[in-house]
């Protein structure tokens, strides 16, 4: 699940970023075409409190490290005020292989100027 939800986090600000001209008009219909794996390298998940069928939740999403190859995420799994759930991961940017790589430029920048962090910690 958490590989997932990176997965789309990225394809969002993917999709933000990459058609962005210097007029800030952003072209959000077209989806990129973006190949790319990551690694689950550690995961720490905390659950505060049982879910029962039928609720609604709300999954948070944040990146909250970048590093050269990789980055570190948390996420918050809630339903209502009532937080069930709270976990990090460090993820690793992979190539075809499945070798770590640096993460792009561009993924980098857009990551940081979305989530208000700096492109390397």
């Amino acid at each position: 699940m958490i590989k997932y939800l990176s997965f789309i986090l990225i394809v969002f600000l993917m999709g933000k970023f990459e058609g962005c001209t210097g007029d800030d008009k952003c072209e959000e219909t077209k989806a990129p075409e973006i190949n790319f794996e990551f690694l689950l390298g550690e995961v720490t998940a905390r659950y505060l409190a049982p879910g029962r069928a039928g609720m609604v939740l709300t999954i948070g999403i944040r990146t909250s490290r970048l590093g050269n190859k990789s980055f570190d995420q948390e996420y918050e799994v809630a339903c209502g005020e009532l937080v069930l759930a709270r976990i990090s991961a460090r993820l690793v940017w992979a190539d075809k292989s499945l070798s770590s790589c640096v993460i792009p430029p561009k993924v980098r920048t857009g990551i940081a100027t979305f989530e208000g962090i700096a492109e390397r910690s």
